[in-house]
């Protein structure tokens, strides 16, 4: 095969292929035509080819700049507390004593990190943890850990996995009052439940302090449904060939982005996502609104004519229906009306006012992260998204890309044509010499 410095430029059309061919030695003016006809409709063929995922594949690629490439940039946020706490946070711990429920002749208080569990008319009773439509354990072996302070009657006092036709997967029974451990493993996802009877066949009452359920074996810490929000300040496509070649192509965005899109090619950024902290320190546009329920609303106009519907937290669920203020959870956050509405379990709070919601957010500080109703331009340094000959991986970790590059190699063509033509044009000449 010769090499790509052996021809001079790009055939601009047949009869300057041509004339390289001859240039180069290859005289067989027959075959060097059909060959140039043969992969004319080939070097016509190098186009503009757009796709989107992460990431792109092109399998025919000009190892030039790409035409365009823009990358979405998406909030990033540790989701494990909307669906299923500490999911991957290995040696957290997943159980929430706050959100256990009563069941039938069941009755539970909670009183910092002890809870108070009493059962009456019942030998046999549960204090779920979610309940059967809410299985928070995966599949596993997890750590239990805890000091039963007190029991009335220490004849049946059970700690228990139960999937979702509320069977018994694997549980341990607590049998001697103080520090509890073990390990327990299990098949398929699961609950939690405390389950208590007693010999008397109608009453027990236990208190459990410091409970933890973890995938490591970790010292207590309380459970928190947290889930950080954090910005970018660039952001980086990878182009690879899927085999050793790669390269990374990075863009400064000049400040933390939240959320948007940027054009590396045009040096172009576009924020659709704006975050606000709030650590009670301000009362500044905060006002107290009125009751629903159980909890208590106070809007936030600071951000007014910002906040484009969309809006998560480090905390709070979210979302965008002003004619929704579900009472369910002890705080809720929406941006429906073009401001941030924040609805807090009024026990939860000192006093029914501003102040006593700058004190609930001192210890709960709010990370918000809204989507913008106007969208801000930012003017970038451009930087070029190098592909490589033939195949590309393109791919990134900020979401999303969409790429458009040259395809369809007219070098290909002109190799193959040469190689064609040079071993027709040396089998000629071989036979002419064995006569």
């Amino acid at each position: 095969m010769l090499p790509y410095s052996g021809i001079p430029a790009l055939p601009k059309n047949i009869e300057d292929m041509h004339n390289q061919l001859v240039t180069l030695g290859l005289n067989d003016v027959e075959a060097i035509t059909k060959r140039i006809q043969k992969c004319e409709a080939w070097v016509a063929s190098v186009e503009e080819t757009e796709q989107t995922g992460n990431p792109v594949e092109y399998h025919n690629a000009l190892a030039l700049p790409a035409v365009s490439c823009t990358v979405n940039l998406e909030p990033i946020q540790d989701l494990h507390g909307y669906d299923k706490p500490w999911v991957g946070g290995a040696g957290k711990n997943l159980v929430n004593i706050n959100s256990f429920t009563d069941v039938s002749d069941v009755s539970h208080t909670v009183n910092n990190n002890t809870i108070n569990i009493s059962a009456v008319n019942k030998t046999y009773a549960a204090c779920n943890y979610g309940g059967s439509s809410n299985l928070k354990f995966e599949a596993g072996t997890y750590y239990i850990k805890g000091n039963l302070l007190s029991a009335t009657d220490l004849s049946y006092v059970r700690l228990a996995f139960r999937d979702s036709s509320n069977t018994i997967v694997a549980g341990i029974y607590l049998s001697t009052l103080g520090n509890f451990a073990s390990s327990i493993t299990i098949d398929v996802p699961c609950y939690f439940s405390i389950m208590i009877s007693g010999s008397t066949a109608l009453s027990n009452s236990i208190s459990v302090d410091e409970l933890i359920i973890s995938t490591t074996d970790v010292p207590f810490e309380p459970w928190e449904n947290i889930c950080p929000i954090s910005g970018r300040t660039e952001s980086t496509v990878t182009v690879s060939d899927g085999d050793e070649t790669s390269a990374d192509f990075t863009i400064s965005l000049g400040q933390t982005v939240y959320g948007g899109s940027v054009d590396f090619t045009t040096g172009e950024a576009s924020v659709t996502w704006a975050a606000e902290s709030f650590d009670g320190s301000s009362s500044a546009g905060w006002s107290y609104v009125s009751d629903y329920g159980t909890v208590s609303r106070f809007d936030c106009t600071s951000v007014v004519g910002k906040v484009g519907g969309n809006v998560i937290s480090n905390y709070l669920k979210g979302g965008n229906d002003a004619s929704i203020i579900p009472n369910e959870d002890h705080v809720y956050l929406h941006g429906g009306y073009g401001y941030l509405i924040i609805c807090v379990e009024t026990s939860r709070l000192a006093t029914k006012d501003v102040t006593g919601l700058m004190s609930y957010l001192a210890s709960n500080n709010l990370q918000v992260c809204y989507e913008l109703a106007t969208p801000l331009t930012l003017t970038l340094t451009p930087t070029e998204v190098q592909m490589l000959k033939g195949y590309n991986s393109v791919s990134s970790e900020d979401g999303d890309i969409t790429i458009t590059t040259y395809t369809g190699d007219p070098w290909e063509a002109v190799t193959r044509a040469i190689k064609k033509v040079t071993k027709k044009t040396a089998n000629k000449k071989s036979k002419k010499g064995g006569k």
